[in-house]
């Protein structure tokens, strides 16, 4: 029976693919889906994946840019970048009956003490700030009542303000991050039985491949998961938070036994360790928010010189502009110039066309004053002659009176 995944509400395929997106590894070449659960051996997986696939060597060499606090754990950090998944490859992998899909969990007393150990009791700088204000955050762990008493403190805070509803996937049950009533699994193994898993896998394989839970323990507790630090109160919630894991998954809701103790002396060096590693994680905390200052610092500065390197391309492509418009004028400039230059030579072919017109007109004046003079000679002596033939005929005319 295969995943039907368009049988879910909206609201589960959103919250469902949200958390494989982060927590899911796929390997094609081997037709693998693991799906990880916060603090059951996640890290151990992972590194096994990791090696499967062939870039585990990559991450170990890779291991500055993390903001994980050990070399053990840059996994969590790094194998997102060398396995991305998107929503289509998740999808094709859960719908599908050729890839064995898997996960792991854990006895819920255990796992939640786990979690609030590495994470609060250690005061693990990412995990811890949301908590840094609370008061359980604060509870003195001297002795070993102090350290049930302060689980307890906190297991009273999830009650009280985060169940069912956790801030955190390492203190959300296991139940609600896997979702198998959702999700057809090939295998879900108790961690308590890693070995069935090893044997699940190579039969789907069918080659040997190496246990992944061989070699040391990865990211193992400090001070171990023991029955005595597990008060009767502590039980109880426990109990009524994780109802539904111990169901889901068949873990007897007993208060579980330890595989070992410490003696009074080998939980006091535990004790001093503890505070010893509060140190140096306050001091690595301390680093990271200062590469976050400086990241920032960083961001501010590559925005501003964005800024800058628009406002140069603008001024450029405005200096660009204005000498497009320059090379423009220039040709229409020139282009007058020489309209002004045919003009100017059309007025000096006019002046000279006056010139040559005026010299003809002088010469015509001339000869016309000539011609008038001639003629005006010429009409000259005959009235004369009429003038004297007047004056005798007047003369005449007086002798005859």
């Amino acid at each position: 029976m295969m995943t039907n995944i368009q049988s879910w509400s909206n609201d589960d395929k959103r919250d469902v693919i949200r958390y494989l997106l982060v927590n899911s590894y796929r390997s094609e070449r081997l037709r693998l889906l693991y799906v990880s659960t916060p603090k059951v051996a996640c890290t151990k997986l992972k590194w096994w994946f990791a090696d499967l696939e062939g870039f585990a060597e990559s991450i170990r060499k890779n291991t500055d840019n993390s903001i994980e606090s050990s070399p053990d754990l840059v996994i969590h950090d790094s194998i997102q970048k060398f396995a991305p998944l998107t929503e289509e490859d998740i999808c094709e992998a859960l719908e599908s009956d050729s890839f064995f899909i898997f996960s792991l969990v854990r006895n819920p007393y255990k796992r939640i003490f786990s979690a609030w150990q590495s994470k609060l009791l250690l005061q693990e700088p990412i995990q811890s700030k949301p908590y840094i204000d609370k008061d359980f955050f604060h509870h003195p762990v001297e002795t070993a009542d102090d350290v049930a008493h302060a689980f307890e403190a906190f297991l009273e805070y999830l009650a009280e303000n985060e169940s069912p509803s956790f801030c955190d996937l390492h203190w959300t049950p296991q139940a609600d991050l896997l979702r198998p009533d959702l999700i057809d699994y090939s295998c879900i193994t108790k961690i308590e039985e890693r070995e069935n898993l090893t044997g699940r896998l190579r039969d789907w394989l069918g080659v040997r491949i190496p246990s992944p839970f061989e070699g040391n323990v990865l990211n193992d507790s400090l001070i171990p998961y023991m029955p005595e630090l597990i008060t009767q109160r502590s039980a109880e919630l426990i109990c009524s938070m994780y109802s539904h894991d111990f169901d889901v998954f068949c873990y007897d809701k007993q208060i579980p036994t330890g595989k070992e103790g410490l003696s009074s002396e080998q939980f006091d060096v535990a004790l001093k360790a503890v505070k010893h590693i509060r140190a140096r994680l306050q001091r690595f905390g301390e680093r990271n928010e200062l590469i976050g200052r400086l990241n920032c610092t960083l961001v501010e500065r590559d925005r501003q010189i964005a800024s800058l390197t628009q406002a140069v391309s603008e001024r450029d492509r405005q200096i660009a502009s204005l000498t497009q418009a320059v090379s423009e004028r220039d040709r229409q400039i020139a282009s007058l110039t020489q309209a002004v230059s045919e003009r100017d030579g059309q007025i000096a072919a006019l002046n000279q066309s006056l010139t040559e017109r005026d010299t003809k007109i002088a010469a015509l004046n001339t000869q016309i004053s000539g011609l008038l003079q001639s003629r005006s000679w010429r009409l000259t002596k005959p009235l004369r002659a009429v003038a004297g033939g007047m004056r005798s005929l007047r003369g005449a005319f007086k002798s005859d009176k």
